[in-house]
Parts: C-alpha cells; sequence; structure tokens
C-alpha cells in the first residue's frame, strides 16, 4: 500500500478572493501560476482555509505520529504508567496513521 499524496504538490492556500460560485483552494504561490483545487459553490472562506490548513499540515501531523509510535510502544513497559491509558494511545495513534494512509 502506498501513503496517500495529493495530486498536486502542497502548500495550499485559500483564496482571499471568492470566486463565481463560492470559496477556491489553490496550490503553490499566490499568482498567475497557481493551481485550482477546488472551487465549491456551498465552501466558506471560513473551509477552504481549513481544507488548505488541513492538507499543509497532514504530513507533518502524520510524521509525528510514526515518529512518536516507538516512544508510545516503549512507555506500555514502564512499571509506572497506566498500561490502559498507554494502550489506547498507541491503539489511537495507530488507527490514525492506518487511516491517514488510506487503509482504515
Amino acid at each position: 500500500m502506498t501513503d496517500i499524496k495529493p495530486g498536486t504538490e502542497l502548500p495550499w492556500f485559500a483564496s482571499p478572493y471568492r470566486g463565481q460560485i463560492g470559496s477556491q483552494v489553490w496550490a503553490g504561490t499566490p499568482g498567475p501560476a497557481a493551481t485550482l483545487i477546488l472551487e465549491e459553490g456551498d465552501a466558506s472562506d471560513q473551509d477552504a482555509r481549513y481544507i488548505a490548513t488541513a492538507c499543509n499540515a497532514f504530513p507533518e501531523l502524520l510524521e509525528a505520529l510514526k515518529r512518536a509510535l516507538p516512544y508510545i510502544q516503549d512507555a506500555s513497559n514502564d512499571r509506572y504508567a497506566a498500561p490502559s491509558e498507554v494502550g489506547a494511545v498507541y491503539h489511537s495513534m495507530t488507527t490514525a496513521i492506518a487511516k491517514a494512509k488510506g487503509a482504515a
């Protein structure tokens, strides 16, 4: 299985100008060379900013989860850690990683 990646390189940004039918999400550097990703009649400016922010944060958040996972697993061997809590965090992280990769 391959990781899910955008078809158009990040970063994305929300247009400061509403399009004729709604808010827009663009890729690249703001200007004439930018690529239109999404133009949605029902999307608000807030939704467009949220989409761009979430997409830009996704690779870093996924990498942070992957890097933290071994430490959480090691914490389950700590006699002072609450095993059920550590296990729940570990499960949440593995589920989130699988979902981000398109496996869940």
